[in-house]
């Protein structure tokens, strides 16, 4: 009963999201929206912004992969097609330094447990490698105190991690 009912509707968005087409569908739906609506309050192409994200369970899995394909130097794959010019346009803005990551703020995290869903990141931490904060777009030097992310969880949920030790150290840009 109650463990069943738990896994079907406590993680069932979690399962979704980390299948192929739950995740194809929902990145292009969730960064589709953010860069049309960042695109809607730039009307003139010369304002500045300065994100703050939330992202609890799920949406923290889904905002931490906005960011590393926002900020990172991964390729984007030609097939996305919206998507690709979306995420194009807001990089754009980034090498303008008109859009930044001010904050990310996540609750109850399993972005420390998705990391087994890639053999690309398993063999990573596997060679001892950390992701890089300024991947997410976390660096230091933009006017900006340190704590950049907060990620809170608790040892008594049990899709809830700390990400702290996932990332090189950057003077506490990163804290669980």
């Amino acid at each position: 009963g109650y463990v069943r009912d738990l896994l079907f509707f406590g993680i069932t968005d979690l399962f979704y999201y980390v299948s192929g087409d739950g995740e194809k569908d929902l990145r292009k739906h969730v960064f589709n929206y953010i860069s049309k609506s960042i695109k809607k309050l730039d009307a003139k192409g010369s304002a500045y912004f300065s994100l703050t994200l939330f992202g609890h369970s799920a949406g923290s899995v889904i905002a931490h992969d906005f960011l590393y394909h926002l900020f990172s130097d991964k390729e984007h794959k030609s097939e996305q097609g919206q998507l690709l010019d979306e995420m194009d346009s807001l990089r754009a803005m980034i090498g303008e330094g008109r859009l930044r990551i001010r904050r990310l703020y996540t609750f109850g995290s399993p972005i420390s447990l998705l990391v087994l869903r890639a053999t690309s990141l398993v063999e990573k931490f596997r060679k001892g490698e950390l992701f890089i904060p300024h991947n997410i777009g976390l660096m230091l030097g933009d006017n900006l105190s340190t704590q950049r992310w907060v990620n809170f969880w608790s040892r008594h949920d049990l899709a809830s991690y700390p990400v702290e030790f996932l990332y090189t150290k950057k003077k506490g840009l990163i804290e669980d």
